[in-house]
């Protein structure tokens, strides 16, 4: 769980969807903590005093005049710690850097169907709260759209566009957890019940407008605003085309299909 950094002793609770608190589990806050040894050459090289605790993949907070930067480490080589994105402002000689990962211990859950989205992590410190969404899922969210998928668009679209590993892991993963969410806002269960290549159309849509808003990818020619009603008005029929064609409904939660087996609606949601 990625929070502000500013744990020591949290409690924990995980709170089922009415509201009543699961027996068990435990928070261990990340016990990395240590400062910039020394002005950075680039700002996202970073020379630690110590790299005891810290490991490629976590997240940290690096401070400085005051303004707190989160950072994902992708690299370390002895002391120094590469990071994406860099600071917001370049680190200076002795500024902190801690941990912000709080490793969560959960109790096995099983919950009936159309409840695996309501549970919550909340930690608690004396007048402090953070709360995160917690899925409980008998399946995974499996979706058809993978890096190899990203890296031919961007390769046939915009060929000279360069980005990360780290930057496409994130947008596969964003790009997943917008669908994920929307259906899930719909109405929809996708874990249940649908395909993994039912997504892929709604997957290179939302991959498009991420670009765009992102990375500031359009293709030439195009406006800006008019592209962008283009993809999203895209991304909703192919949300709104596998939520009418693959919606089972088991109305009483029985594990049965009802008889009625599909049911489409068209949703809609303002932002």
């Amino acid at each position: 769980m990625v929070t502000n950094g500013d744990w020591t002793t949290p409690a924990l609770a995980i709170l089922d969807p009415s509201g009543s608190s699961v027996v068990g589990g435990s928070a261990t806050p990340d016990a990395a903590s240590t400062t910039i040894n020394g002005a950075p050459a680039y700002p996202y090289q970073l020379t630690l005093a110590s790299a005891v605790n810290f490991a490629v993949g976590r997240w940290y907070k690096v401070t400085t005049d005051g303004v707190a930067s989160i950072v994902r480490a992708t690299r370390l080589d002895g002391l120094v710690l590469h990071v994406e994105p860099a600071p917001a402002i370049t680190p200076e000689d002795g500024d902190p850097i801690v941990g912000v990962e709080v490793a969560v211990s959960i109790p096995a859950i099983t919950p009936s169907q159309g409840q695996g989205y309501g549970y919550q992590v909340v930690l608690t410190e004396d007048d402090r709260e953070e709360r995160e969404d917690l899925d409980v899922l008998p399946r995974l969210f499996l979706m058809d759209f993978r890096d190899t998928d990203l890296r031919r668009l961007i390769a046939e679209n915009y060929p000279t566009a360069i980005l990360s590993e780290v930057e496409l892991d994130g947008l596969i993963e964003d790009i997943r957890a917008e669908i994920r969410d929307e259906m899930i806002s719909r109405g929809v269960y996708p874990h249940f019940f649908l395909s993994p290549s039912a997504f892929r159309r709604a997957g290179f849509a939302v991959a498009r407008r991420l670009l765009a808003h992102r990375k500031n990818l359009y293709p030439q020619g195009r406006s800006p605003e008019e592209y962008l009603r283009e993809v999203k008005a895209e991304e909703s029929l192919a949300l709104a085309r596998i939520q009418q064609s693959w919606q089972p409904r088991d109305t009483n939660d029985d594990g049965v299909v009802d008889t009625e087996k599909f049911k489409g609606f068209i949703g809609r949601r303002r932002r």
